[in-house]
């Protein structure tokens, strides 16, 4: 039982990949606003993937949050 529960916690989460193409795809056409509004849908629905805390870094860096974007990489 508790090795089905890791198993599922430790598998990838498919569900969010358009959330996270889509704040990438911001970023590449310089889209701060856009990547930001769609970093709030990734916080709200994943606030404790990886992910989540890699694009936060990268949206508060564009935005020139410099310090806070350390932070969210730590």
């Amino acid at each position: 039982m508790i090795l089905a529960l890791l198993l599922l916690l430790a598998a990838p989460r498919w569900d969010l990949q358009p959330l996270v193409e889509k704040v990438e795809n911001d970023l590449e056409a310089w889209d701060i606003e856009g990547a930001a509004k769609g970093l709030d849908d990734l916080v709200a629905d994943y606030p404790d993937a990886p992910e989540t805390a890699y694009f936060r870094g990268r949206v508060l860096f564009e935005q020139g949050n410099y310090a806070e974007a350390v932070k969210a990489f730590e």
